[in-house]
């Protein structure tokens, strides 16, 4: 925020109160380069910086599909310890408060635990229509999951028109569909990419991505925010067998996308942007 016209960091927990140290380190140095009017590094949560994921359903997930869900009548701990000893790498479960996604380690099995918020059944018309675009313009807001998948009440009811006209919405501005493997495979691999930013020059910021995981990660995104706006950016040259990432800059010119198209397990890239 802008206090006394000065950037302030206003952080809502302390960084002590997060779990993960690495995330907690993030936190604690992207609110100091902030208030220092410095650049600001985001590694963005979905493929090639897409603002938000639209969970959908698909024909080929068959049983394991449908059977990879909560049981509501038991704890989330416990229904996520029955969904892993199953066989199930994902499960859906509600939001409370969850905008993303998390990778959890069930009893040695990796689990992707994925927020998954519904209409109301009881919505009609016009009502159901706001409903469904309220809700994605949160999860678009926090970078979240949205759900479209299909429910009965919503055949039953007729109420198919307005979900096909939210589908179409989402897709021109942007989101990201997957099924829920597709996107529990997605976060798994993104889950072991990390992104660093060096500030060079007042013109210039060095990005770093890094994959520690054994799968290829495929247009991770960082977004860099830039306190002082930029013009034009692009990668500088060098010496390198790579492809250059994708570079791309916002209408209002306060920061810049660099897309990795695709990082190797264990690989380590560097790419300098002038801007």
């Amino acid at each position: 925020m802008i206090y006394r016209g000065a950037p302030v960091a206003w952080l809502g927990v302390s960084p002590e109160q997060v779990a993960e140290s690495r995330q907690a380190r993030a936190l604690a140095e992207n609110a100091l380069r902030y208030a220092l009017r410095e650049p600001v590094l985001d590694l963005r949560a979905w493929p090639e910086g897409r603002p938000c994921a639209v969970l959908v359903d698909a024909a080929h997930l068959g049983s394991s599909g449908s059977t990879c869900q909560l049981d509501v009548a038991a704890s989330e701990s416990d229904g996520l310890r029955a969904l892993a000893h199953a066989g199930c790498r994902f499960a859906a479960v509600p939001p409370d408060g969850r905008a993303l996604p998390e990778l959890l380690d069930v009893d040695g099995s990796a689990l992707v635990a994925i927020p998954e918020g519904r209409a109301q059944a009881t919505a009609r018309g016009s009502e159901l229509l706001r409903e469904l675009l309220a809700g994605y313009e949160r999860a678009e807001r926090l970078g979240g999951v949205y759900s479209l998948r299909a429910e009965a009440w919503r055949a039953a009811a007729g109420r198919e028109a307005p979900f096909a006209r939210v589908r179409e919405e989402l897709r021109a501005r942007g989101a990201w569909f997957a099924a829920p493997d597709e996107l529990a495979a997605w976060w798994s691999t993104r889950s072991h990419v990390s992104a660093g930013l060096s500030v060079l020059a007042r013109d210039r910021v060095r990005v770093t991505f890094a994959n520690s995981g054994g799968g290829v990660a495929r247009g991770v995104t960082a977004r860099v925010y830039l306190p002082g706006g930029a013009d034009t950016a692009r990668v500088e040259s060098g010496l390198s067998l790579r492809a250059a990432p994708l570079v791309r800059i916002s209408a209002d010119h306060t920061w810049i996308e660099v897309v990795e198209r695709s990082l190797d397990p264990g690989a380590e890239v560097t790419y300098t942007i002038r801007f």
